[in-house]
């Protein structure tokens, strides 16, 4: 995993400090709808184009080799990012570049997510996995069906 916190606040038109005074809930995943070869500089530029301050996820996985890009702090506590509408002081965002409502995931950016969540679920045992489509507010085919279909194999323990 590479850290890129530094590279990502000296980018951004203003780094996110705002810290998440509750427990994490959720890890939800994301995809890009963007080419699989995107890394997180290709994300943090279409957010700033967005007129974001910052990148909205905490971590970026290419979709072409499954390395991962940690991107905001996690803490303890964690920076609250902006990836779900209205959830996000509850959410760590997790996001894979590529479009998986048109095609699967690759077997690295698969292997890459489990370990995450790993790591993930030992730092916030709380924390549920999710597809961005499966919280409550949300109105989005995101993480597309194929990527959407991993997470719930995960969910349900299943072997990927």
């Amino acid at each position: 995993m590479k850290d890129v916190i530094a590279q990502v606040a000296a980018a951004s038109r203003r780094p996110r400090t705002t810290v998440m005074r509750g427990d994490v809930r959720f890890v939800v995943v994301h995809h890009s709808v963007t080419p699989i070869t995107y890394k997180w500089e290709q994300i943090l530029s279409i957010h700033l184009h967005k007129g974001y301050q910052s990148i909205g996820y905490h971590y970026v996985i290419c979709g072409a080799n499954g390395e991962i890009f940690k991107c905001l702090p996690v803490g303890p506590p964690p920076v609250v990012g902006a990836h779900v509408k209205n959830e996000n002081s509850y959410a760590v965002g997790i996001c894979i570049t590529g479009n998986y409502e048109e095609q699967f995931p690759k077997t690295l950016a698969i292997s890459a997510l489990c370990r995450l969540w790993r790591e993930l679920r030992g730092a916030f045992p709380k924390a549920k996995l999710v597809g961005h489509r499966e919280m409550k507010k949300s109105r989005t085919k995101c993480p597309g069906k194929y990527l959407q279909r991993i997470v719930e194999r995960i969910q349900q323990g299943k072997q990927l």
